[in-house]
């Protein structure tokens, strides 16, 4: 048992540096993408970072979304997706009401609810469909989730037509646990195989319907357009081999107990609040940012060598920062007013 405890606790550990290694992803493809001009598409180290790390994001959701799931299927189904609205959700409602009535970056309160933070209510719609999946009365799960597979394929708005096969990869990866651990190093030196075979021919063309993201369904003519399905095909095996390819050296790296290390404590930290992290950086590096700095100037290597890093660990650090801030405010309100 005891061994079982250590395991687990260093399994966790793995998957909060994991997450801390996407979040910091996440960030520098921003400031690529807000911090000099052009077509952010049109830069390969973008499209290298596009490539795997919201599918990461999405299979993390799924892997630790299965125990909820099945695992835990003693709380009704409206229950479990109650609890995950109030946890994805209401931070973009916190940041609509921030940035209508408090910076006045808007001026409607549903323009931040609805374009803003796109992951959030992706996460959430995945978990829904998902748990109504799991939650039907049939022995054999594979066709409702099959069902629910099918049907987030004519969903435009938020990416779900992508993400939910991320996350159902996430939970199947959760449910086979024992035997990937068993062949990590297998696994991982194939998919980050076909990952850097794939992702030297991600090009620009990729993004051609990425247009079509502002729309709730992808229309008739795309869904019976081959194009159309060989880049969807295309994106969702590049962000999947390399979504496992992460998730065997970070399980590679914690066996080693690389988390114990300065650095692993740094990205451990950051993974245990990616959250708060996603929406404080849509505010700081996505808004006000890229009015007071840009990077036209500075060369080519200097610019992903160096400025990229430095301004990634920088919004990474300011966002801890607030978080601890606000944590510690909300502690001495609670214990100066007796609050449970």
């Amino acid at each position: 048992m005891e061994q079982y405890l250590n395991l687990r606790k260093e399994r966790l550990a793995s998957m909060d540096m994991l997450k801390g290694f996407a979040i910091f992803m996440v960030i520098a493809g921003h400031t690529i993408q807000y911090l000099i001009s052009g077509d952010y598409c049109d830069k390969s180290a973008y499209r290298i970072i596009y490539s795997f790390h919201m599918p990461l994001f999405m299979a993390i959701s799924g892997f630790f979304s299965y125990r909820n799931s099945i695992g835990g299927g003693k709380t009704p189904v409206y229950q479990q997706i109650a609890r995950r609205a109030w946890a994805l959700l209401i931070p973009v409602v916190v940041f609509a009401f921030i940035m209508r009535y408090i910076l006045m970056e808007s001026s409607r309160f549903l323009n931040p609810l609805i374009h803003s933070l796109w992951f959030l209510k992706s996460a959430f719609s995945c978990f829904a469909l998902y748990s109504l999946a799991t939650a039907f009365p049939v022995r054999n799960r594979i066709i409702p989730l099959m069902l629910t597979l099918l049907i987030s394929q004519i969903f435009s708005i938020y990416n779900i037509r992508l993400m939910y096969p991320c996350f159902l990869a996430g939970a199947f990866l959760k449910s086979r646990i024992t035997i990937v651990l068993q062949h990590i190093g297998t696994l991982t030196i194939i998919s980050g195989a076909i990952w850097l075979a794939m992702v030297s021919f991600f090009d620009a063309s990729f993004w051609k319907f990425r247009t079509q993201d502002i729309f709730v369904f992808v229309p008739i003519h795309l869904l019976l357009s081959a194009d159309w399905w060989y880049v969807m095909v295309y994106r969702l095996t590049v962000g999947l081999s390399g979504s496992l390819m992460f998730f065997g050296i970070f399980e590679m790296l914690s066996s080693r107990k690389f988390h114990t290390t300065l650095i692993g404590k740094y990205i451990n930290a950051i993974g245990q609040e990616t959250l708060w992290i996603y929406v404080l950086q849509t505010i700081i590096l996505e808004t006000y940012l890229p009015r007071y700095i840009n990077f036209d100037s500075a060369s080519t290597i200097l610019f992903y060598s160096i400025i990229v890093p430095i301004i990634s660990i920088g919004v990474l650090t300011v966002c801890i920062a607030i978080i601890r801030a606000l944590k510690w405010s909300i502690d001495e309100i609670r214990q100066r007013y007796q609050i449970a």
